[in-house]
């Protein structure tokens, strides 16, 4: 007989032979096992006499502990009749498979983290998952099958992780679990684009236009004239020189010393992985297209023979080439 019906991971189980007859040659290397050992065999209480039986690592099954017939004998010479006892045995450590619905994360994005258990468990639960590169929600499930959401850090390119250490929840029989990892971390950018201009020139009168170059510090698909605010004047012939860097030209407003400013506002445009811009500092470019006026005036109404008059030219602007051919 046996002391438990079933054993597992770090188990034993005390096995008792009881002969109906007083023996003198029943031996511990009569009984073959299964699925384990004996050991610890103790003799003195026979015709009672018990083992320790330890299961194998790794085994799931019937262990057997068998006294095969003529194994020994009695005092008459007598063979034995065969005996045998089993134990439910399972030393099998539940392995744990960790997948996710998506292998690259940006702006907004989660990802569904699958926890697939090789057995059932009843204390398997959110903090025994650990995550890098962002962090776990949602936890739910029951058995064999766990989800959770996982949603990676702002701001951050850290790829993301899910591991879940050993011996961090038990089966039904109360054997550790082996270490669990994604197979591969997912891929985060959650990084905002950046957006820098520069204007050339920086100063613009009558009939001239300043180029405005736009720089984005990772391409995007979606950026567009119509994501570029103006004042002072207007834009056009916009350009792709490359992924990330553009050209619009800046056309003052007419009769106008007005400034004229370029800007790009946060969350117009986005990067390959979904993620909103970042504001770009507006670019400031001076605006003079009012024309300079002169006003011509005379010292006298009048003059004659040997006479003189002074005549006065006043520009309503200083002029550095105003000279007397003009």
């Amino acid at each position: 007989t046996s002391s438990a019906a079933s054993v597992a991971t770090g188990g034993t189980a005390t096995i008792t032979f009881t002969l109906s007859e007083v023996s003198s040659d029943f031996a511990l290397s009569d009984v073959v096992v299964t699925g384990g050992t004996l050991a610890t065999f103790d003799a003195t209480a026979a015709p009672v006499y018990t083992a320790v039986f330890t299961p194998d690592a790794g085994f799931n099954g019937a262990a057997t502990i068998t006294v095969p017939a003529a194994a020994f004998t009695d005092a008459n010479g007598n063979d034995n009749a065969a005996g045998a006892v089993s134990v439910a045995v399972n030393t099998v450590a539940p392995t744990v498979t960790i997948t996710s619905s998506a292998t690259t994360l940006g702006g907004s994005d989660t990802a569904l983290i699958t926890f697939t258990l090789s057995s059932d468990a009843t204390d398997f639960a959110v903090g025994d998952v650990t995550a890098t590169g962002g962090t776990l929600s949602g936890f739910s499930g029951s058995g064999s099958t766990y989800t959770a959401i996982f949603t990676p850090t702002p701001s951050s390119t850290t790829p993301g992780t899910v591991s879940v250490a050993a011996a961090a929840f038990t089966d039904a029989d109360g054997n550790n679990n082996l270490a669990g990892d994604l197979a591969a971390a997912i891929i985060v950018d959650t990084v905002a684009p950046t957006v820098t201009l520069a204007a050339s020139p920086t100063s613009v009168g009558i009939g001239e236009t300043s180029t405005v170059t736009i720089t984005l510090g990772k391409p995007s698909a979606d950026f567009a004239i119509g994501d570029i605010a103006v004042a002072g004047g207007t834009l056009s012939d916009f350009n792709a020189v490359s992924s990330t860097v553009y050209t619009v030209v800046f056309t003052p407003a007419a009769d106008s010393t007005t400034n004229g400013t370029v800007s790009v506002q946060a969350g117009v445009l986005t990067d390959a992985n979904g993620n909103d811009n970042a504001a770009g500092a507006p670019v400031t470019i001076t605006v003079d297209t009012v024309a300079p006026t002169v006003i011509v005036t005379s010292s006298a109404p009048s003059v004659a023979t040997g006479g003189t008059a002074t005549i006065s030219f006043t520009l309503s602007e200083a002029s550095t080439n105003f000279v007397l051919s003009d």
